[in-house]
């Protein structure tokens, strides 16, 4: 490679960033370095490089480049588009697209698609608290707070075909150790959450005296077999279908169905 040398420091140092200091013209050849730049050797000595280094430091403090897109922005992106592309088709081109970066950018903040992936289905377990006590918040009846929940978080698969790319998503959850330790804390999140709802119901009177830990792994189940119910037989929208069977489960055990059964009169023989 061919080495041009600067015998003037100043112009050197100037050569690099603009703003530098006047430095000294004499050096003692032993403190001498090369400085490459461009594929150009400049001879700085030991002063030089402090003066140059406490320079971009200093500019680094008055210009600092803020993201214009956050990581959550692109995880919410990336989120979207697993709606619509299974594992397989998903491509860091199509979440660039969505989150309005380039594709360099989610290489340089996530490294891998699989990477992207994982950071993405992360943000799952700790958001559930939320979502059950904004539930909570929103219905005053607890049981109408958890079914309208959970027919809420349909929306993930509205179609047939989204409900497809979520079982392909699964699938890596159920085979790579990384995604499953993540799943399996957001299952046992939602278990528990809706175990405090059927308990709020029952101090409510909403829902008779039961065992709400088993009724909460019931429900769970029972949403999960519903969803895959509804894409075979296609019957309707998926949020009236699981609403549909959870409501069905739920029946028996309402306080209110009891309280009109009681006030019946019985028939005479």
């Amino acid at each position: 490679m061919p080495r041009a040398v600067f015998r003037d420091v100043s112009f050197a140092v100037r050569a690099v960033v603009p703003d530098a200091p006047e430095v000294p013209q004499k050096l003692a050849r032993g403190d001498r370095r090369i400085f490459l730049r461009k594929g150009r050797a400049v001879f700085l000595d030991r002063r030089v490089e402090i003066q140059l280094a406490a320079c971009k430091e200093s500019r680094e403090k008055m210009s600092p480049r803020p993201r214009e897109t956050t990581d959550e922005a692109i995880l919410a992106a990336t989120a979207r588009v697993m709606q619509r592309r299974s594992p397989a088709d998903l491509t860091l081109a199509d979440v660039a697209k969505e989150a309005g970066v380039v594709p360099a950018t989610l290489i340089q903040r996530f490294g891998t698609k699989r990477a992207l992936l994982l950071a993405t289905v992360k943000t799952a377990p700790a958001s559930v608290p939320s979502q059950f006590a904004a539930a909570r918040a929103k219905y005053a009846s607890p049981l109408q707070a958890l079914i309208e929940l959970f027919v809420d978080c349909t929306g993930f698969a509205s179609t047939p075909e989204a409900l497809a790319n979520g079982l392909a998503y699964l699938q890596i959850d159920l085979t790579d150790p990384d995604f499953r330790a993540i799943t399996l804390a957001q299952f046992k999140a939602i278990r528990r959450e809706t175990r405090k709802l059927l308990d709020a119901a029952v101090a409510a009177r909403e829902l008779l005296p039961c065992d709400t830990a088993e009724l909460a792994r019931l429900i769970q189940q029972v949403n999960g077999g519903s969803m895959i119910d509804w894409a075979v037989f296609r019957q309707g929208t998926l949020s009236n279908w699981v609403r549909h069977d959870l409501e069905t489960l739920l029946r028996p055990l309402r306080a209110s169905q009891h309280r009109r059964r009681a006030g019946k009169p019985r028939r005479k023989r």
